[in-house]
């Protein structure tokens, strides 16, 4: 998003905007975050087609770790991170041998008033069209048990797999729905009815946007929530995409290679 006021200016017969500054932080930007995040669904929903079209399917998963109570979203950001990339080594060979060539994870976060922020990722794995059910399934119960395993190599205990949700998706009605959960993260509450997430006198369950629209609206108290995620989120990127497709480089082996022009600032 611009601020200030913009004035155009032409040099050497070009035209450039000149008076202007960018976002701090496009997070907390209800302009900047929404327009990313609906390339985002539009790129998501795109490559769930093509899969489909072709004969594939693919996975969708959630992976989350425990929350305790005295650690804050800054502090959950870096055990997240910390976990991702041990996951990714441990996750390659499994995703090699299912089949899978590329794979797209997205960051999220939900607040509620007893635990506070819990940031966990949505990924996608696109799976070929020769993968049978039990392929499927044993990917599914390896990939719950290669998170944990990440976990507890940090020294992170109580992670459940029954908290890592996995679902095998092959329909186009689905993938629709899938595309615009995943990315409605960011989008602007307008009218929402806010007070319908607030369960026996606790919040619960509030996406960024919701929390600052109810600090807003309902309750002066949720503004250090939304505090502490605008000082937390400032730098991350919420997409990343992921390819087992060999480097076409000298001596180079199969590798991870980032799709996305964007770098992510900790969550690489």
């Amino acid at each position: 998003m611009l601020f200030a006021t913009p004035e155009i200016r032409t040099i050497h017969g070009y035209s450039y905007l000149y008076g202007v500054e960018a976002c701090d932080n496009a997070h907390i930007c209800p302009v900047c975050t929404t327009r990313r995040m609906a390339n985002a669904r539009t790129e998501l929903l795109m490559k769930m087609t093509h899969n489909l079209d072709g004969g594939g399917s693919f996975i969708y998963g959630v992976f989350t770790l425990p929350l305790r109570k005295g650690h804050d979203l800054a502090y959950r950001y870096k055990l997240l991170n910390e976990v991702k990339e041990r996951f990714r080594r441990y996750l390659r060979p499994l995703e090699v041998k299912s089949g899978i060539i590329y794979s797209s994870r997205y960051l999220d976060e939900a607040w509620g008033e007893e635990y506070g922020w819990n940031p966990h990722f949505n990924w996608v794995f696109f799976l070929p069209e020769h993968i049978e059910e039990p392929q499927v399934k044993e990917f599914m119960d390896e990939a719950k048990k290669l998170w944990i395993k990440a976990a507890s190599k940090g020294g992170l205990r109580g992670v459940s797999p029954l908290s890592q949700n996995l679902e095998w998706v092959s329909t186009q009605a689905r993938a629709v729905q899938l595309a615009k959960y995943i990315t409605h993260h960011s989008y602007y509450p307008i009218n929402l009815k806010l007070r319908e997430l607030k369960q026996d006198g606790i919040w619960k369950g509030l996406l960024p946007f919701e929390v600052l629209e109810a600090s807003l609206k309902f309750d002066d108290k949720l503004k250090t929530a939304w505090i502490e995620f605008e000082r937390a989120s400032k730098g991350l990127h919420r997409v990343h995409h992921y390819s087992n497709i060999s480097k076409p480089s000298k001596g180079s082996t199969r590798s991870e290679v980032t799709l996305d022009r964007q770098t992510d600032e900790g969550f690489s």
